[in-house]
């Protein structure tokens, strides 16, 4: 990510512009037609594993245990290590935010754009957040009424109930019925097995495509739509870039 950043900083330095000042077309091509697609190979590599990976391994994590009661005292101390964790990395986030002030590097014309742009889904966001489910109803939705249709919709939020949560419940049940009864599951067993290895293999053919995925999901890509010389603006502006490839004849690319 820091190599593809660097190089988009440089060519936005460097390489000539088109003739309305706005990217170079044969950059923006390369961009969208061989960057962008590459780095969304990767990710979707990662996507479509991500359920199977977590019902498979939490699924024969559980089962390995041999004993259910060890289950009760691992999951205290995983819940205290995720707070933990959790509240450093809510707090890196911010911290990082309010020092660096990403898009304050911005053009103020650009800044109304976005806010203009945006501020139509702020208002959805916080409509929905105040709809949002009660404790109780949050609890139940962790236990799913249809396994297969969580998992479907776990990674898009498309999901009735607790999406990943929800699978990752129903793993742990798996485990603990396994555990229960070993020899009867033990072809069961063998299937999650296999999944869990097959998943190993597809993620170290992810991990092998990872160099060019995440440069061509880089900020390679970003920079390449800031004047020349503006460098400390492309810093700064680096997460809310707002760029659009229908300035430059690519509409389609536009979300």
């Amino acid at each position: 990510m820091l190599l593809s950043g660097t190089a988009g900083l440089a060519t936005s330095e460097w390489a000539s512009r088109a003739a309305d000042g706005g990217p170079n077309p044969t950059i923006a091509w390369i961009v969208y037609y061989i960057a962008e697609p590459i780095g969304q190979i990767f990710l979707r590599l990662i996507f479509m594993i991500a359920v199977p990976l977590v019902f498979s391994a939490l699924a024969l994590g559980v089962a390995g245990m041999g004993d259910v009661r060890k289950l009760g005292r691992i999951g205290g101390k995983t819940l205290i290590y995720t707070v933990i964790l959790s509240s450093l990395s809510v707090a890196l986030g911010v911290g990082l935010a309010m020092w660096i002030k990403p898009g304050s590097g911005l053009p103020e014309e650009k800044k109304t754009a976005l806010l203009a742009r945006f501020t139509n889904e702020t208002s959805k966001t916080l409509a929905n957040a105040q709809k949002a489910k009660g404790g109780r109803d949050m609890i139940l939705d962790i236990i799913p009424k249809n396994p297969l249709q969580e998992m479907v919709g776990a990674m898009d939020g498309s999901s009735p109930g607790g999406g990943m949560l929800a699978v990752m419940f129903f793993a742990l049940i798996v485990g603990v019925a396994i555990t229960l009864s070993p020899v009867k599951t033990a072809a069961l067993t063998a299937l999650l097995e296999s999944i869990y290895e097959v998943v190993m293999i597809v993620i170290n053919m992810a991990m092998r495509l990872a160099p060019f995925g995440v440069a061509g999901l880089g900020r390679f890509r970003v920079n390449l739509f800031y004047q020349r010389g503006n460098i400390g603006c492309a810093i700064r502006a680096l997460p809310f870039d707002p760029m659009t490839f229908e300035q430059i004849g690519f509409p389609e690319a536009v979300a």
